[in-house]
């Protein structure tokens, strides 16, 4: 508790990569094979895009080499420590535009649709010195 009450200033959180995922994606971190999302979705390769990036960033966390009647969902995938710390945030393509500014960096990942209200605010976010990929 001292230590605490010594070190109250915790500073300011900075998280400097947003991943940005269509506000319509049906993603749910298994492999292709199977099973759907919402059992319904017909997995994509954009959907194996999502998963290879997000267990190159948080390891293990992916369900890449799930064997199904063999291999149980684990909790221990959910939280997983990274070698980047806490340096992504997960946002929707209908975020609004003062969210999607405050990110130096937005990463698009998996299948977009890119309605014209995306691309309006993404394109003003490059204007305004954001960069994306």
């Amino acid at each position: 508790m001292r230590i605490v009450d010594n070190h109250n200033d915790v500073g300011i959180p900075y998280t400097p990569y947003a991943i940005m995922l269509d506000e319509f994606c049906g993603f749910n971190g298994f492999p292709l094979t199977q099973p759907r999302a919402w059992n319904v979705l017909n997995p994509t390769l954009g959907d194996r895009e999502i998963s290879l990036f997000l267990d190159t960033i948080f390891p293990k966390s992916m369900y890449l080499d799930f064997m199904p009647g063999v291999d149980v969902e684990q909790a221990d995938r959910r939280l997983v420590s990274s070698p980047y710390g806490d340096s992504f945030d997960t946002l929707l393509s209908n975020a609004p535009q003062d969210i999607i500014n405050s990110y130096p960096i937005i990463i698009c990942l998996g299948d977009h649709e890119f309605l014209p209200d995306t691309v309006d605010k993404l394109i003003s976010y490059v204007r305004s010195g954001g960069k994306l990929y």
